[in-house]
């Protein structure tokens, strides 16, 4: 079979404020089929075998769109423009999840069967999309697939080419992620992102198991052993470093070359 993504999830995915307003408006009274239900026009087809499960046609929801965004080659590289962006991305989320039983059903779906909203959306320069959605509810402990990676080792592991981390593929450049770490409060984002594991100081006993699940997944390490402060430092980014080591990161966790986090000599570009 094939799919057609229809109106409403192109104009989430481009993240059209003005365009998904105007097609809700059409339907007042049948958003729970717009943005409840699979959101794909399908076309009889040959049956064919499927060698994966991936072949399948997906259950692409809006809200699956808007945290994927625009395709790769319209990626905003600019910082302004990332920024502006990334606040339509996150106007969209609110627009999609204003509903409470829409916003239920919705924000931990899984597209392809693996990936939630949050999962599509895991990426340095989209941070403020992320809490918006974990704002709305969305579960920092699934994990993509069933192994992982954690959320904070996919969040920083995506400004890296090599990383097989996040499901967010772009090519970042060094200049860029440095310059974007620099104009972020990282400490507060990790704070909020983190903020299910905070002490609430009422049951010990779960303030303690809370710290260690938080300083597990600040430390995680991918299959080449690096952590995510391997990542911030070999990409110079200053405020995620200072965030990581302060929520606990190890600064001698080697990884499987035996190198510990650190920054590479001036002039030269990250080797992770």
């Amino acid at each position: 079979m094939q799919a057609y993504i229809s109106p409403i999830t192109a104009g989430a995915k481009h993240h059209n404020v003005d365009g998904v307003k105007a097609l809700l408006a059409l339907f007042p009274d049948d958003h729970n089929r717009l943005l409840a239900t699979t959101d794909t026009v399908l076309v009889p087809q040959p049956p064919t075998p499927l060698r994966d499960p991936d072949d399948e046609v997906p259950v692409l929801l809006p809200l699956h769109a808007a945290a994927m965004g625009p395709s790769r080659a319209s990626v905003p590289w600019a910082l302004d423009d990332c920024k502006d962006d990334c606040k339509a991305a996150v106007d969209m989320v609110r627009l999609l999840t204003a509903d409470a039983a829409i916003c239920a059903a919705t924000i931990n779906a899984r597209y392809r069967r693996h990936y939630t909203p949050l999962h599509l959306a895991t990426s340095f320069h989209r941070m403020p999309l992320m809490l918006a959605l974990v704002e709305r509810g969305a579960d920092i402990e699934a994990l993509a697939r069933q192994n992982g990676p954690g959320l904070i080792l996919s969040l920083f592991s995506s400004v890296s080419r090599s990383s097989c981390c996040s499901h967010v593929q772009f090519e970042f450049s060094p200049w860029f992620v440095a310059e974007l770490d620099a104009s972020m409060d990282v400490m507060a984002m990790l704070t909020q992102l983190l903020g299910r594991y905070r002490p609430r100081g009422k049951d010990a006993q779960l303030d303690a198991q809370n710290a260690a699940t938080r300083v597990a997944l600040i430390n995680e390490a991918d299959a080449n052993g690096n952590t995510p402060l391997h990542f911030a430092m070999a990409y110079r980014m200053h405020r995620s470093t200072a965030a990581l080591l302060a929520l606990g990161a190890w600064a001698n966790a080697a990884n499987h070359a035996g190198q510990v986090p650190s920054a590479p000599p001036p002039g030269e570009k990250p080797s992770i």
